[in-house]
């Protein structure tokens, strides 16, 4: 009976007690990133720092041994290894990470580097678009529809590293043209073939990959490959 006057004043009591944003107060995906990002920065900062004073001590107690300034084979080898990691730290830009260190080695309650990356990667999902993962045309690896498949092609199919190739129709006026593509060949598929046949590839099965847009998101393009119809391959 008394819902026409409630209801409303149970919307206002709402708007004004919880606030517009009913999520308020959660992390968003660029928060959660910087999150791990930091605590893994900490993490290897507080190790670091903990060998570092290690390292001190066995120093003071070394000095307190040898009074006179003697080079021990030990600290040697300590040395050399360090002053090569700065070398090639400082002709990568610093971003190389120290072999020796725990997150690298991969301590079990330790976070790996590797972790991290995977989970920044896995937040900028929905956010990515295909347009900027996509790899150019003109740098795939891809082979005519009149390739003939004998031993020396099949090897250089396999040694390309990929389990899906894009197969395109030869244009004469534009011989190094690969854009008009005709299918993508299951590299899988060539176990059968006999390379003493001299096969065209034409003649093999191939799959037809969907063209998508280039502002679709990562998330609907991993939903898209799952689906298994298309290998793993889009346009």
């Amino acid at each position: 009976m008394f819902w026409p006057i409630t209801f409303p004043i149970a919307k206002i009591l709402d708007k004004v007690l919880h606030g517009d944003n009913e999520e308020e107060g959660a992390f968003d995906r660029g928060e959660l990133s910087a999150l791990v990002r930091i605590q893994y920065e900490e993490r290897r900062a507080s190790k670091r720092q903990r060998k570092m004073d290690r390292m001190e001590a066995s120093k003071r107690k070394s000095s307190a041994k040898f009074p006179h300034p003697i080079l021990r084979q030990p600290d040697l080898e300590s040395a050399i290894k360090s002053a090569k990691f700065e070398s090639i730290r400082n002709a990568e830009g610093g971003n190389l990470l120290d072999p020796s260190d725990e997150f690298v080695r991969g301590n079990a309650h330790s976070i790996h580097v590797d972790e991290v990356m995977m989970v920044e990667g896995a937040l900028q999902m929905k956010t990515k678009t295909a347009y900027e993962a996509f790899t150019p045309i003109h740098r795939m690896f891809a082979v005519p529809d009149s390739l003939i498949l004998n031993e020396d092609n099949v090897v250089d199919i396999y040694s390309s590293g990929y389990s899906r190739i894009p197969v395109y129709e030869k244009n004469t006026q534009k011989p190094k043209s690969q854009a008009a593509i005709k299918g993508i060949l299951n590299t899988k598929n060539l176990i059968v073939v006999n390379m003493n046949e001299d096969r065209p590839l034409s003649t093999m099965p191939l799959l037809t990959p969907p063209c998508v847009s280039p502002k679709m998101n990562l998330v609907q393009l991993v939903n898209l490959f799952q689906t298994g119809r298309y290998g793993h391959f889009a346009l």
